[in-house]
């Protein structure tokens, strides 16, 4: 049995391996939210109020409603855009934000709020041939729906991976 079970371990190694690239949603049990340090929430929250007012509104609230699901079960799809914002001077910044977006189903939620939660993490790629060459600007937690909505308002969206 014990055979059989090391051979299970082995393919499921090879797996995800052969698609470490290509895993863009998976489920954590004993959810941790992790709170941003002080000065990537400063950045981030910077960053929101120049680049995307209205999400930058809802750091509060989404920040609170994550909180509450710590400890449970939690589905994250991550994905990221490479965007510049819209307008016609060719020096426009280059900006890579990375999203894990935090929900779960009607079964998992039991009544409570939906969770529609985003930690967004920001980099400045204007001048980096690689995202190891990027410079970090922060990270922080907002309401998924108005940042999806807000993104193509705000940005050309370059590249999209997920």
């Amino acid at each position: 049995m014990k055979t059989n079970n090391m051979k299970h371990i082995k393919l499921f190694e090879q797996f995800v391996e052969g698609h470490i690239n290509k895993l863009n949603e998976y489920t954590t049990y004993n959810f941790k939210v992790d709170i941003p340090n002080r000065n990537d929430l400063k950045n981030a929250e910077d960053w929101l109020k120049k680049h995307m007012s209205k999400t930058g509104k809802t750091i509060k609230e989404a920040t609170k409603r994550i909180k509450s699901f710590d400890g449970g079960i939690m589905f994250t799809y991550v994905q990221y855009h490479d965007v510049k914002p819209h307008g016609n001077t060719p020096d426009r910044p280059v900006f890579r934000l990375n999203q894990s977006q935090y929900w779960l189903n009607d079964t998992h939620l039991r009544g409570r709020e939906e969770v529609n939660t985003t930690l967004l993490s920001i980099y400045d790629i204007t001048e980096s041939s690689d995202k190891n060459s990027a410079k970090y600007i922060g990270q922080i937690y907002v309401s998924t729906d108005v940042f999806l909505d807000e993104l193509p308002r705000t940005f050309e969206i370059i590249k999209r991976v997920s």
